[in-house]
This record gives C-alpha cells, structure tokens and sequence, in this order.
C-alpha cells in the first residue's frame, strides 16, 4: 500500500471512532472478562497459586556478570532464565489485574513495569551485535561514503525479538489498565517505549538487518512495532510513515512462505512469526475500520491452513527445521483464524498452552488465548489425509482404522533454507500419538549453534538425520544441495513418493540417489523405504541410518523393533546384505535438557557393493 492509502484508511478509522470503536475493544468489556471468570476457572485458580509464590519471591536484578556470558562463554540460558522471568511476572500480574483488578496484582504490576524499565536493554545479549564486533552504520547512504556515524548502536535503542515484543506488551497493558494504574509508572513506561523503539525505529542512521529478513523476526519486529505505535502514536502525519515502513517489512516477511503455505522454519515459527502478523493485522484492521485487511488472499488462507496439514496426531506435529515435536496449541490465534477461514480444522482442546509452556512469556498471544477464546469450536481432525507442499517438496500423509493412526512425512527441498538443517530426503513415522522415526527438532541456542559449528550440532547436521551417509560423507549446508522431485502419487490404497537427493552430497562418483516411499494405507499401514544408488565406481561403504527417541530392540537377525508406548513399528531388511549396529548417543534440547536418541544404522559392507546398489527396509506397523 502507497502513504497516501494509509493515510486515508486511518482517516477513515480515525472519524469511525468518533462512534465509540477502541482498539482491542474486545479487552475493553467487563462482561468479556466475567465470561472469562467462568471459561477458564481452573487455569486462573493455577494462575492465583502462582502469583501467590511470585509476592512471596522478590524481584530479581539483571546482573552484568550474567549479561556478559554470552559474549564470554556463547551460553544464553543463566541471562535469559531471569530477563523471562519477568516477562512471567508481567503477563501473570496483568491478567490477573484485568480479570480481578485486586489492589495486591495491580501493585506487583507496577513494580515489574518499573523494574522492565529499569533494564539497560530490552533485547538480550545473543541478539547485539557487539559481541561479534557489528556496527549499526551504513555506508553509500544518501550519497555519503564510509560510515555516517563511527559507533554502534547503544544497546537500549537496539530492537530485536524481545525488545519489540516488550514495547508491544507495555504498549497494550497501559492501555487496557492505564486508569487503575499509578500515572507516574504510565508516563515512565510510555516514555521507554517511545525511546527504546519507536525513536530508534525512526532514527536516521537506522536499518535494522531483519527489515529484509523473510522469516519470523521480520513480523515479530514489525508486527511489534506497529502495535506499539497504533497504541502510542495519536498523530496521523506520524503514524502514517511508520505504518508505511512496517507494512513493506510485514511483505518481506510473507515472501519467506510459498504460495502453498508451507513454513519452512517449522510449526514453532509459524505460531511465533504468523502469529505476530496476526496480532498486528488485527489491530489494524481495528484502526482502519476494516479498509486495511492483512488477512485476506489466497496465500494468508494457505499460510492459516498450514496449522491443520502439519499435524499428525496426539499433540504431535511436524518437527523438520529448528521446530517442537509438540503443538503448544494458541487457542486465540487459532480460534480468531477459525473465524476467518471457517475450514480450518483444530486438534483437541487438551493440547492447548498453559502458563509456563512458552518460556519467554510473550503477552501478546498470552491475553489473547484469553480474549480471543471460543469455546464452541469442537476440535477436528481428518482421518484420512494426504497432503503435498509442492513448493516446499514436502508429503503429509495420515491414515486411521481401527487399529491405529498412522502419520508419514518425508520432505525434499534443499539445505539452504531460514533455521535450516541437513535433511534432504528426511522422513517422520508417527504412530497413535508417537513420532517413532524422528527430527530432532531444534536443540539448545549457543553462540555455536549459529555459527561455523552448526552443521557438527547431532539435531542440525544430516548425521542427526534419517538419511543415508555415504562413504562416511554427510550432506553439505546450502540452497544449491537439494533434491529433485520424481514423483508424487496418492491414491486410495497408497501414497508414493519418490526423489533423487544425490544433489545434497557432493560427492564426486554418485550419480544419483533415488529415494522412494510407498506408504500403504490397505490392506494394513506400512512403509517401504527404497535407496536406489547409482556410482561411477564401487563405493566403500554405505550406512542407512534411522533416528529414534525410542529404545530400538533386535528381534532377530534382520528384524529391529522400535516401541512406543501406544504403538511399534518393526523394521525388516535383508540382514544378508546390510549390518546392523545401534547406538545411543546424547542431544541437548531447545530447554537444555539432556536427551537419549538412538541411531539405527544398517551398514553396507563394501565387498558386497558394486556401483549400482539397491536397499529396502520395510516398517510395518503394529499396536500395543
């Protein structure tokens, strides 16, 4: 959109809400919140016990010697376990406040207000710059050559992720509180949001990285950003510029997806960037009086579906990429999109984010899993599904009898994508709400973990993967080794999916590398796995590996058996031809928790190969 149509439409907005219309009006409405008090009872009851212990617990100091330690030591977790802390404090303290308006929850909110203001930077240290000697200067910028202004960016204007969410968040509570609030706290507060992020967003010599970025933190910083100033900014010759600026930010971010939808960066980004683009799209939509609508178009319907076709089953969803295994399931972003795409489908209620389940606390889709709240949505899911990202190379596959429920994904596309990892021809096997073939997902955020060291990470590199290594080489990082797309097929009985992912390897005798994957729905669910290799010369060794979180089992020779709890698959395969070995090995998790993961790995032995090689194992599927 040009300056001059969103001038206009907030003109519009502007003269409409001269007729009563607020923004966020559906915070606003003491009859929401009584409705509230009744819907989610047991979640304020937990919410009441907790804030007991937190007026019991005094404020913590952010300490310089925990600030400095990602710059020492590349560990974030020791700062960011107190800075979110706060943001706990704050979301809990706020809500209780909205739905209660006690003296005491009023009160402690003012305190965490005024310590967040207190806080030399709202960003934390893994995202400034300093550390890796960056400078916020630009050089050829309006004819000027070198550097316009010799030093960085003071830490308390840098905006990232969470300083962005953080301007957001005060943004809206002073809103919805600001008469029950102490004014002197209210006038603080404002003034830091317009000085840490509205002003530096305007500042001259400013041109934040991730304005050009295509994945969540271009909507997350935006989306934040233009909440910020909607609630802040009441001049239009203002607002209008900077509105101008986000929305051009919001369609970088939009260009990260295909028209299919498909999120690259995983289920985990998606309810993180698309639900910030939500967030703000919604509020705007508010301030214009419905002439700016960012929900509309084929490919926000296809971005909302995205939600439905990457669920499997059991909480359980697709986990490729830097990505959780588990739903964390918004109820308010995904109800507010059932009202806008009425065909979207929900998991069970029971999935649904409680308290604590995002560590970072963020406000903005924590009152709205509040607010935007339908219980009238019945939870649905299809029994029988099968569906192909094509842009993104990617089968979604579910079957369900009476037996099981049974999911398959396998996925192409290249090893140059946003939080990407080495998993060209990766594939999942999910079995009565257990994933028993896996990604690892995303693991603990270290310094290491985007640096020159990611790809020796187990969750990160193809070696942490369900895909062949291939004399003892992995697959390399970048857009140019990816996969190439034979043949994708469903129909009633089966699905087949078949790719040549030899392009991920660079490896100077392999011709091509075709994987193929028939998933039998009929007359009982099973997989087969088929690696067709084609060399130049004999090859020294191949390894078929397989990862699982579940301890694997050697029935007999040529049987490896993988037990869940609700679920097993029993992998068969010519034990003439291939050796097998298991081995458990240790994962840090995103929460920095020690995990167990086994790797499966069936050896061709190299006397036995020649240059066109052939193997097959079989999964087939049984309940317990």
């Amino acid at each position: 959109m040009n300056i001059q149509q969103i001038y206009k439409a907030l003109e519009y907005g502007v003269e409409k809400d001269q007729a009563g219309k607020q923004l966020f009006n559906e915070a606003r409405s003491p009859e929401k919140w009584e409705q509230i008090r009744s819907t989610h009872k047991n979640q304020l009851d937990e919410l009441i016990n907790i804030a007991d212990r937190y007026l019991d617990d005094s404020l913590k100091g952010l300490t310089y010697s925990t600030y400095r330690k990602y710059g020492e030591t590349g560990s974030r977790k020791e700062y960011e376990a107190m800075y979110f802390n706060r943001r706990g404090r704050l979301n809990l303290f706020a809500i209780l406040s909205l739905v209660y308006g006690e003296e005491k929850y009023l009160r402690a909110l003012e305190d965490v207000l005024w310590a967040i203001c207190d806080e030399f930077s709202w960003c934390v240290p893994a995202h400034l710059d300093t550390w890796s000697r960056v400078v916020s200067t630009r050089e050829n910028m309006f004819g000027v050559r070198g550097k316009i202004r010799g030093v960085g960016r003071e830490h308390k204007t840098h905006i990232d992720l969470f300083a962005a969410e953080t301007g957001f968040a005060l943004s809206e509570i002073l809103e919805l509180l600001e008469e029950r609030l102490s004014p002197l706290v209210v006038i603080r507060a404002r003034k830091e949001i317009v000085d840490r992020i509205l002003a530096s967003f305007y500042e001259f010599n400013s041109l934040f990285r991730w304005e050009t970025f295509n994945n969540n933190w271009a909507a997350v910083c935006a989306g934040s950003i233009g909440a910020a100033a909607l609630y802040t900014i009441e001049d239009i010759n203002v607002l209008v510029p900077l509105l101008h600026r986000v929305l051009g930010i919001l369609e970088c971010f939009l260009e990260g997806f295909e028209e299919d939808g498909y999120c690259v960066e995983g289920y985990s980004y998606w309810n993180y960037g698309f639900g910030f683009y939500v967030y703000f799209a919604e509020l705007l939509k508010q301030k214009t009086s419905g002439r700016i609508n960012l929900m509309e178009g084929e490919k926000i319907r296809n971005i909302a579906l995205y939600s439905q076709r990457a669920y499997l089953s059991g909480g359980k969803v697709l986990c490729y990429s830097d990505a959780h295994e588990n739903i964390q399931m918004k109820p308010g972003l995904l109800d507010k999109l059932k009202s806008i795409y009425p065909e979207l489908q929900l998991p069970d209620r029971k999935y649904e984010e409680k308290f604590g389940d995002d560590h970072c606390y963020r406000w903005a889709s924590y009152i709205r899993n509040f607010v935007w709240y339908n219980n009238e949505i019945k939870a649905t899911t299809e029994q029988r599904m099968a569906h192909y990202f094509k842009n993104a190379q990617c089968l979604v596959a579910r079957q369900v009898d009476q037996a099981n429920t049974v999911c398959f994904s396998a996925i192409g596309s290249h090893n140059g994508l946003s939080h990407n990892h080495n998993d060209v021809g990766n594939f999942i096997l999910h079995v009565n709400g257990e994933t028993l073939l896996t990604d690892l997902g995303m693991g603990e955020y270290t310094s290491q973990y985007f640096g020159g060291e990611r790809y020796d990470i187990l969750c990160n590199g193809s070696q942490g993967h369900s895909v062949p290594i291939i004399e003892g080489k992995y697959q390399k990082a970048g857009h140019e080794y990816g996969a190439r797309i034979i043949n994708v097929t469903n129909t009633e009985e089966k699905d087949v999916f078949e790719l040549d992912i030899a392009a991920a390897y660079e490896h100077e005798h392999l011709k091509s590398l075709i994987r193929s994957f028939t998933f039998q729905r009929t007359p009982v669910v099973s997989l087969l796995l088929t690696d067709s290799y084609t060399f130049t010369q004999k090859p020294d060794g191949i390894i078929e590996r397989f990862i699982t979180k579940y301890k694997p089992g050697v029935e007999m020779e040529g049987v490896v058996v993988i037990k869940g709890n609700h679920g097993g698959v029993k992998m068969h395969y010519d034990s003439e031809k291939l050796k097998c070995s298991i081995r458990k090995v240790g994962f840090k998790s995103h929460r920095s928790l020690e995990e167990t993961v086994y790797l499966i790995d069936l050896s061709c032995q190299a006397a036995g190969l020649e240059k066109n090689v052939c193997v097959q194992v079989l999964f087939d599927v049984e309940r317990i």
